[in-house]
């Protein structure tokens, strides 16, 4: 079994606290229409 040697300190609990707060601020953000029909002429 894989049994990884690592622990978690405060600052990688701090920064993966701000990824994740950064990443809820995005999802949860409209898109601006310009930038949508950009998008989706692109995909």
């Amino acid at each position: 079994m894989f049994n990884p040697n690592f622990r978690y300190t405060n600052e990688i609990v701090r920064l993966l606290t701000k990824i994740s707060a950064s990443r809820e601020i995005i999802l949860n953000s409209p898109l601006i229409p310009k930038w949508e029909d950009n998008c989706s002429k692109s995909c």
